[in-house]
């Protein structure tokens, strides 16, 4: 049996102390925090601060872990659905 509290599950989903982190609401702004918070830097304007765009980060790869975690729960169950039955 796996026990898990609060804290460990904050820590999977990518959640700081404060709370859970907001993703970003588009592909062009994931980019942008993506590439910021790994260290490329804008030329022509000034972009997010670091800690914000790897805040962002955090939360969108936790999102991608979740879409991942759901979409394989929803292949198991189908499969184990699909086991004793015949097509005709």
């Amino acid at each position: 049996m796996i026990s898990a509290n609060c804290q460990d599950l904050k820590e999977v989903l990518g959640a700081d102390r404060t709370g859970f982190n907001m993703p970003s609401t588009s592909k062009k702004q994931e980019r942008l925090m993506a590439a910021v918070a790994h260290g490329w830097k804008p030329d022509k304007f000034k972009g997010p601060p670091v800690k914000i765009a790897k805040e962002f980060n955090r939360a969108d790869e936790a999102k991608h872990r979740k879409s991942k975690l759901d979409k394989w729960a929803r292949a198991r169950n189908n499969a184990k659905s699909n086991v004793g039955e015949y097509k005709t």
